[in-house]
């Protein structure tokens, strides 16, 4: 028997929307680049890297309507609104772009200033619409919000385990 993977290994790819109809089928909230994609992912885990899912089955390609052995009936769906589907970290390729990241390889990275200073650590990464902010703690101070747009974060060095962070107009001396 295989134990579950750590937590800090998966990959959120999907989460249980709406339900669809009455027969158990549901809208598929998708965080793959394509969101058809999410369907070659299986099996899929729960937050805690046990296997909770082998596939879906597609009802609607264009609003993503799926059902799912685990949920028959509306009402099971109604239940499980909400509910994430991870997959491994290492089920997907390391990316040739450069400009493009895996949210989970940037969590945990250092963050350094331009003179090479270690100033923080990325904790995690929002997005409330108005695109991507990465969450950052910074050596004895408190978190704050950082855009992540090539003005604030002008490089990433993943391999290397850090960024270097421009935070200027974010932070002063001062105290408050």
């Amino acid at each position: 028997m295989t134990s579950p993977i750590r937590p800090e290994h998966l990959v959120l790819v999907a989460r249980i929307g709406p339900a669809h109809g009455v027969h158990g089928a549901f809208r598929l909230f998708s965080f793959t680049e394509k969101p058809l994609a999410v369907l070659d992912y299986g099996p899929y885990l729960d937050k805690f890297g046990a296997v909770v899912l082998d596939q879906f089955k597609l009802i609607e390609a264009q609003k993503l309507i799926v059902s799912a052995a685990p949920w028959p009936s509306r009402e099971d769906v109604l239940k499980a609104k909400g509910f994430e589907f991870y997959v491994p970290r290492l089920r997907f390729s390391d990316l040739e772009d450069h400009d493009n990241f895996y949210i989970i390889d940037l969590i945990g990275l250092k963050i350094k200033n331009r003179d090479g200073d270690t100033i923080g650590q990325i904790k995690g990464i929002d997005n409330f619409g108005a695109g991507d902010l990465l969450l950052i703690s910074l050596n004895e101070r408190s978190d704050l919000y950082l855009p992540f747009t090539y003005d604030h974060v002008p490089e990433v060095h993943i391999q290397q385990g850090y960024i270097v962070a421009d935070l200027t107009g974010f932070i002063t001396d001062e105290p408050s």
